[in-house]
């Protein structure tokens, strides 16, 4: 299948098709796998410092051309392939990288496809860039739920990004550290802005290291009380909630 372009029916993906290994498959799970969307994508210092931790990089239609600008050649393409510029395919092409190609008249989005293909191979911890902003709010929309119901269901760990904003979709039980340089350069802390966007109820959040702590509090679902939080110098806070789904925002107050 190597240099190959393969026809693919939306619906015969497996997601245990790849998992010929189990000790490749576990391995898989404690590492990231880096998935490419066309949204806008701005190469941050922070997104750089991200593909050094990346295991697998993949990437879906127009996702391409963010690699190809920077010479950055992904293990797999997928998608109907009506957005990515011809020069992305001819060099990915010329670099015999896997590309599956879908109709374009389907019943799911190309990033939908990606996300599920990579799964497929085992990596339980993705990073999702070029999948926030530009103008098409339906799809922005769409893949955070998207992304949501994969935590819920599977349990997997997400992370949302167009380079310098962040969604972290949690859901259920959480008790998680996070620390700020992987998201923001440490010199711009007293900008950064963190916010949680409840879904559904949530209860028993609790806040520690941002300068509006909560503890063990019922947040119903629409509310704005965890909107623009800080973070404090340590650069490190924890969250943990009991139950609920919810959408962890970072990103810098300009």
């Amino acid at each position: 299948m190597v240099g190959s372009s393969v026809e693919t029916e939306p619906n015969s993906i497996n997601l245990h098709r790849h998992g010929h290994d189990p000790a490749a498959c576990t391995q898989r799970e404690q590492e990231w796998a880096g998935l490419f969307l066309s949204g806008p994508l701005t190469w941050t210092e922070t997104l750089t410092k991200w593909l050094a931790k990346l295991s697998f990089l993949a990437a879906a239609d127009g996702g391409l051309d963010h690699l190809f600008r920077k010479k950055i050649l992904p293990q797999l393409v997928v998608g109907d392939m009506d957005s990515v510029a011809s020069a992305s395919l001819a060099w990915a092409e010329a670099a015999s990288v896997v590309r599956e190609v879908y109709p374009t008249e389907k019943n799911q989005t190309d990033g939908e496809l990606l996300i599920t293909r990579v799964m497929a191979e085992g990596y339980t911890n993705l990073l999702l860039a070029g999948s926030l902003g530009g103008n098409r709010l339906d799809h922005m929309l769409g893949i955070m739920h998207y992304a949501l119901a994969l935590r819920k269901r599977f349990a997997l760990n997400l992370i949302l990004t167009d380079g310098e904003r962040f969604v972290i979709p949690l859901s259920g039980k959480v008790e998680q550290t996070f620390e700020l340089a992987d998201f923001l350069p440490q010199s711009q802390i007293e900008r950064v802005r963190v916010s949680l966007i409840p879904i559904t109820d949530v209860a028993n959040l609790t806040y520690r290291g941002l300068r509006y702590p909560l503890e063990n509090q019922f947040i119903e679902a629409g509310s704005t009380r965890c909107v623009s939080n800080e973070v404090l110098a340590a650069g490190t806070f924890t969250l943990s909630m009991d139950a609920g789904e919810a959408l962890l925002v970072i990103n810098e107050e300009k």
